[in-house]
């Protein structure tokens, strides 16, 4: 029987872009009769997994993404007992406030709507540490709603770029694939290894696939370590324990992780296909990370804010004087005495009250229009960069966290439901006392019956459902399925074409 011995091929030296990159591609038995495609894929599969994983450059990318995925954990987990013990604190302060008053005194009491700590933050912070979480407002017509962050950050934990499992996804893990995978067959091209290579009985979709699954494995052996690493860190010397929806979450990202190294992956091939020099790859493919991850989402950003301005703040002032000067305003301390008022049945007092909470609903409704205004400009901005797996994959991962903009948006849309609850609370109370004139919502003219305070709404966050957070993802799941489809046949086509001289 006769055998082949492999082109003997010196090991890779270096991680520079001009190295000539030396993977064995020939199976380790060349038998008379052709092997079967499943015996040649394994064959350049292990050769392709042994020279990627004995350089240099796998060494580092596995420790960057070890330490940066523990690291996230660790920082999450000390950010969440902060919220954790400053929540607590809030809702303390909040029950004591209620403690022994009057029905009355509902309509002046700021009444608190606070988000609850971000437990999954390791996975997906999405700027939660920095957006807004507490929601106060009493029913009261001349109270203006306040919309503020309750916990201070620490400045020794503070990052412009939030450290989380997603900044791996989309930084590093595309990074990595880059420098892994850019002279995966140009390298091969200039030292002639590809020209010998396909000179056995070997397809050259074979060597495709093969070159593919051992960059993805480089990634994903790294990220799958990383992220069993980072929950039992979490589980173990942080205490955190997870229901079965954040179960789902959690494993929901480690297979967006999966597919993102997947499509970086066929980038870098893509890129490394079309290119004839090695340095002219890794200079496409820096060019490429930098301009998906830092030049073209801030470039979309500025132009959804040309296309789509929100209003300034002193516009927004403006508006609401003008809101303002349409109802003459009578504070505290401007009504008659009840003895002066009970005389026409409180007449003028229920217009003047009318007016007020007319004004205020108006000026509510403003300022609702601009927060709705400033999280459809978010999803602009994400569906302007959607054309870059970096971006879609951002967008898909808050969407299955309920993250970002998402979790923001739907905390101040339950916050707003909350008062109505709330509101609706304090008119049974009060249409309960016969002695209450039922001018809503001013203090002296509602019932002075003592509040049970046990009784009164407590706001609470509801987290949307797995179906529901399933059917808002499916769009940009097909997007991203479609997106690997039209990469993998376009690296297929160019490859099987590809001059190989």
């Amino acid at each position: 029987m006769e055998r082949a011995t492999e082109p003997q091929t010196s090991s890779l030296p270096s991680s520079l872009p001009g190295e000539r990159r030396s993977v064995g591609i020939a199976s380790q038995q060349v038998r008379e009769d052709a092997p079967s495609t499943l015996q040649t894929l394994v064959g350049l599969f292990r050769r392709e997994i042994e020279q990627s994983s004995e350089g240099f450059r796998f060494r580092l990318v596995t420790l960057l993404i070890l330490v940066l995925m523990v690291t996230s954990a660790w920082i999450s987990s000390t950010h969440y007992d902060a919220e954790v013990a400053s929540h607590e604190e809030a809702l303390t302060n909040y029950d004591a406030e209620l403690s022994e008053r009057r029905v009355a005194e509902l309509a002046t009491i700021r009444h608190l709507a606070i988000k609850p700590p971000w437990k999954l933050g390791f996975l997906v912070e999405g700027d939660q540490l920095r957006e807004p979480n507490v929601y106060r407002r009493s029913l009261s017509p001349w109270s203006e709603p306040e919309l503020v962050r309750l916990q201070a950050e620490n400045p020794r934990l503070y990052a412009a770029e939030p450290l989380d499992w997603l900044f791996v996804i989309r930084v590093v893990l595309s990074l990595a694939a880059f420098i892994l995978g850019y002279d995966a067959v140009c390298g091969e091209r200039q030292s002639a290894i590809l020209k010998m290579c396909l000179t056995y009985p070997i397809a050259r979709w074979h060597v495709v696939v093969a070159k593919v699954a051992a960059v993805w494995v480089c990634l994903a052996v790294p990220f799958l370590i990383g992220a069993l690493s980072s929950l039992f860190l979490l589980s173990f010397f942080s205490g955190l324990r997870f229901d079965a929806g954040e179960w789902f979450k959690i494993w929901a990202v480690v297979v967006l992780g999966l597919w993102a190294a997947f499509i970086y992956s066929l980038v870098a091939l893509l890129v490394s296909v079309a290119s004839r020099a090695a340095a002219r790859s890794f200079a496409v493919l820096a060019f490429v990370w930098l301009a998906a991850v830092v030049v073209i989402p801030a470039a979309g950003g500025l132009l959804v804010s040309l296309v789509r301005p929100l209003p300034s703040a002193q516009e927004t002032a403006q508006q609401m004087a003008e809101i303002r000067q349409t109802v003459e305003i009578g504070g505290p301390g401007k009504w008659r005495p009840k003895e002066l008022a009970s005389s026409d049945g409180f007449a003028e007092e229920r217009q003047a009250a009318s007016k007020q909470n007319e004004r205020f609903e108006k000026q509510e409704r403003l300022r609702r229009e601009v927060s709705k205004r400033r999280f459809e400009r978010l999803q602009w901005t994400r569906t302007f960069g959607s054309v870059l797996p970096m971006v879609l994959i951002e967008d898909l991962a808050e969407r299955l966290v309920n993250s970002g903009s998402y979790r923001s948006q739907s905390f101040l849309e339950q916050s707003w439901q909350f008062y109505n609850v709330l509101a609706d609370h304090t008119r049974q109370l009060d249409m309960a006392d016969p002695s209450s004139q039922h001018i809503y919502f001013i203090e002296d003219f509602l019932s002075d019956e003592n509040l049970d305070a046990e009784a009164v709404p407590r706001f609470e966050f509801v987290e949307p459902g797995l179906g529901e957070l399933l059917e808002r993802s499916m769009t940009r799941l097909l997007a991203l399925g479609s997106m690997m489809v039209l990469l993998l046949a376009a690296v297929l086509l160019l490859f099987g074409r590809k001059d190989v001289q």
